[in-house]
């Protein structure tokens, strides 16, 4: 037997001591809310198993609409006896921080400038883009450099064409069209202009004239 309610005004529910408690069908129904929920407490728990959320953005932290924000917002899993694991904000760095342990948390990389040390773990592919030390310029392989001599102390390699200018400190490599030293590979420094590498045949060649 179903049993409806209609009202004028608002309608409350309240006791004096207790909870109030809905059951749908010995758990096993669907309570259905048409309209707004507003919740005031200090805690929501969802038992639920599937938990399915048709926003397309969650906005944690949503009390904080002015001032400083200082806590820390983010997801946590709990894992059983295993360490919980989490995703966060956190707002003593200004970074998006991650934990496989629950207590040391390392910074999540965005972008290649925030990891000061980056390791490879295999073959890197840059799906035909250029790999550069500076931007526009050559790709610049500086031993030691420490960030105050653009252009000085290495070795660089530049795309090929016409022979390389003199840059002041370093070695450029390139490549062109082979000629007596048959590599077409090319040099470039203060002590030599436009100078061809030659392959281990023409080496013989030239020590068996000399």
């Amino acid at each position: 037997m179903s049993s409806t309610d209609r009202i004028s005004g608002n309608y409350n529910l309240m006791t004096i001591n207790g909870n109030i408690d809905i059951n749908a069908n010995s758990g096993m129904g669907t309570t259905t809310i048409h309209g707004n929920l507003v919740v005031v407490g200090t805690q929501t728990s969802v038992q639920s198993i599937n938990t399915l959320i048709s926003d397309n953005i969650i906005t944690l932290n949503a009390a904080v609409i002015n001032g400083v924000p200082v806590l820390n917002a983010g997801i946590e899993v709990h894992r059983g006896d295993e360490p919980t694991v989490a995703l966060r904000w956190t707002e003593s760095v200004q970074r998006w921080q991650v934990t496989s342990d629950g207590s040391f948390y390392s910074n999540l990389m965005v972008r290649v400038l925030d990891d000061p040390d980056p390791h490879l773990g295999g073959n890197l592919y840059v799906n035909g883009f250029e790999i550069r030390s500076y931007p526009d310029q050559n790709i610049v392989l500086h031993p030691g450099y420490d960030g105050t001599t653009s252009g000085e102390g290495g070795v660089e390699f530049v795309a090929g064409i016409v022979d390389a200018t003199v840059v002041a400190g370093s070695t450029v490599v390139y490549a062109k069209s082979p000629e007596a030293g048959e590599t077409g590979l090319f040099v470039t420094n203060e002590s030599a202009i436009a100078k061809e590498l030659i392959t281990k045949r023409k080496a013989l060649v030239f020590a068996l004239v000399l």
